[in-house]
């Protein structure tokens, strides 16, 4: 018997002695959990340090049921400022104990955005949770709380400690920035924030229309997928940081779900920028190519996102554009090397940009904290780079007037050189041409004195001859010596090779002619109706013969037994061709003449008007009229 109460007695020591140890352990773990006192001196304090978070995997777990995890030791502490747990799709639960006065007004601020659901609930004195919030992206945005781009919810504080559980739920980077701000110091944070953002946009609105002006100026199209891709870089951060869903898109929340598109985007209207900007496909063929296997990838991103893969499509384009990056930075280093000025900017500009992206990235992973420098390295990175690269553009337009101005004064002197050049040999020109002058003048001098020497000599064969018939040919041929004579002398006399002006040739040769026939022509009226006309020499001297053979005829036959009359000779020109009219009123020629005609003035007559491929008649109409209409 008492052994069994020894035994009883051992039994219950053993039982108390369980229950303070799992007791220690309770209480132990629930004083583990910090506990946050707000008074009126706190302004702002990060709530990650006093925060216990759980990661529910099933995805469908309670308030409650959490609750009761947290119990059993299931939530852990990371005393950090924000917490990443990197891309997942599990529900995270953040636990937090506050307490303070009533009186004070504090908030709740969430700073990341690219969360689908949140949940807020609170612990009431009858152990159950009451959900005091309910929103996220996947939800309307006029239905906040507070109508801002990050999550801000107003705690309700009552002199006791309060249990507070978040639940968060997404499909993009999940972390988790979490502070506790008094009301003035919620604006004056809100307002900072709001400066920085309006200066970002109003330096990328800047920057578009600044391009889209120069575009329309100079039409290069290089300022036009700078505005492009400028549009695009800009609409993605503002994208992420919430504006868009605040200010364009508010009732539309289903467009939230498709994160992959605008960095697709991006990344395309980065690589057709690059291949305006460094030209690309002459500077860097290989990775030209390379850039075109980027913007099909960027395309399949799109694709999946607009399909549901959001979570996957994301992780690709990010990949995407990282390795894109990489390729622009190596494309405008190679473009550098070989001379291209304005690309020494331009890789200034993707590394700053390149940089940004890595602290975010590996902020995004936990490497490195989450501050308000490294969850805003996107953002000025990429305002660095837009301004760097709108001073490559600059360059780029100042070294292609630089280029253009020494092709232009490259242009000029060579000018200069050939018009010296030319002048030089005009100079030779000349003077060969003067040569040519002289010695065409002298040509001519010579023919006209031998004709002279002809004409003379048969001039003088004349006087020695008693037969008629014989001296009236010899006569006949001094006239037409006479005739090519008097051009020769006209080309020698007016210097003028090319041709002769005939109305002068007419009047000298007309003269001569009539000088011929002293007897017959001194009662004859000779007539000239002749316009000042040019003949070249080949139209000249078969027209002058024409006019001789013809006008000898008339001194010699159309004035036979009449004391009188009158000769009209008319040379004109009608559009273009000439015509040529020798007409007499003396007696006419007898038809049986014209058409047996066989003599060699007849000949002469039908040879040169085939020379000058011109059209002949003789008519009769009270005296004679010849008439030849040939082209110039």
């Amino acid at each position: 018997m008492h052994y069994v109460n020894i035994k009883m007695h051992f039994s219950k020591i053993k039982n108390r002695a369980v229950f303070l140890i799992l007791m220690f352990f309770i209480c132990g773990h629930f004083n583990a959990q910090k506990k946050l006192v707000l008074t009126n001196e706190t302004d702002e304090i990060s709530l990650g340090h006093y925060c216990a978070f759980y990661i529910d995997s099933t995805k469908s777990a309670d308030a409650s049921g959490v609750y009761s995890e947290w119990t059993k030791g299931k939530f852990q502490y990371y005393d950090t400022y924000a917490k990443t747990f990197g891309v997942t799709e599990n529900t995270i639960w953040c636990l937090f104990f506050v307490s303070g006065s009533p009186e004070l007004k504090f908030y709740l601020e969430l700073e990341k955005t690219r969360l689908d659901s949140i949940e807020l609930f609170s612990l009431q004195a009858d152990n159950t949770f009451k959900k005091i919030y309910t929103g996220g992206n996947k939800f309307p945005f006029q239905s906040r709380v507070i109508s801002v781009n990050n999550f801000i919810l107003p705690l309700t504080l009552s002199g006791q400690e309060q249990r507070y559980l978040l639940k968060m739920k997404g499909k993009y980077i999940m972390e988790f920035p979490l502070k506790i701000y008094s009301d003035k110091k919620l604006i004056e944070t809100k307002h900072i924030y709001d400066l920085f953002d309006g200066i970002y946009i109003g330096l990328f609105i800047l920057i578009i229309f600044y391009n889209l002006f120069v575009y329309l100026t100079i039409h290069d199209r290089v300022h036009l997928y700078y505005s492009i891709y400028v549009f695009f870089e800009g609409a993605l951060v503002l994208y992420f940081k919430g504006f868009g869903f605040e200010f364009v898109f508010p009732s539309f929340p289903v467009l939230n779900s498709y994160p992959a598109i605008l960095p697709a985007f991006v990344t395309i209207t980065a690589v057709l920028f690059l291949f305006s900007f460094l030209n690309t496909k002459e500077t860097t063929p290989f990775l030209h190519k390379l850039f075109f296997v980027s913007i099909g990838v960027a395309i399949l991103s799109m694709i999946l996102n607009l399909f549901g893969y959001e979570s996957f499509s994301m992780m690709i384009v990010e990949l995407d554009s990282f390795i894109t990056c990489v390729i622009i930075l190596l494309a405008g280093i190679f473009c550098y090397k070989q001379g291209v000025k304005h690309a020494k900017l331009y890789v200034i500009a993707w590394s700053i940009f390149l940089v940004g992206v890595l602290i975010y990235v590996m902020k995004d992973f936990g490497i490195l904290p989450y501050n308000n420098f490294t969850c805003n390295t996107i953002q000025l990175g990429s305002a660095f780079e837009i301004i760097l690269i709108s001073m490559a553009l600059a360059q780029k337009m100042n070294d292609y007037k630089e280029e253009k101005e020494q092709l232009q004064i490259t242009s000029i002197n060579t000018l200069i050189e050939k018009e010296k050049v030319i002048l030089q040999q005009n100079k030779e020109l000349e003077a060969r041409h003067g040569e040519k002058e002289v010695m065409l003048k002298e040509i001519h001098h010579r023919v006209k004195n031998n004709l002279a020497i002809v004409s003379g000599i048969l001039q003088i064969q004349t006087t020695y001859v008693t037969d008629n018939s014989l001296k009236q040919v010899l006569m006949d041929c001094t006239n037409r010596i006479k005739s090519m004579g008097l051009v020769h002398e006209s080309l020698y006399r007016y210097e003028n090779f090319l041709g002769i002006d005939f109305s002068v040739y007419l009047e000298s040769l007309t003269g001569e002619i009539k000088n011929s026939y002293p007897k017959t022509s001194s009662n004859i009226k000779l007539t000239l109706a002749i316009e000042k006309i040019e003949l070249e020499l080949t139209k000249a001297i078969p027209c002058g013969l024409l006019v001789t053979e013809v006008l000898s005829n008339a001194y010699k036959h159309a004035f036979k037994e009449r004391d009188a009359g009158n000769i009209q000779i008319i040379f004109k020109k009608i559009n273009n061709t000439y015509e040529l009219i020798i007409m007499d009123d003396g007696v006419g020629i007898q038809e049986s003449k014209l058409e047996n005609a066989t003599g060699l003035g007849m000949s002469l007559i039908k040879a040169l008007s085939l020379q000058l491929d011109g059209h002949y008649s003789f008519t009769n109409n009270k005296g004679t009229l010849f008439k030849i209409v040939f082209s110039k």
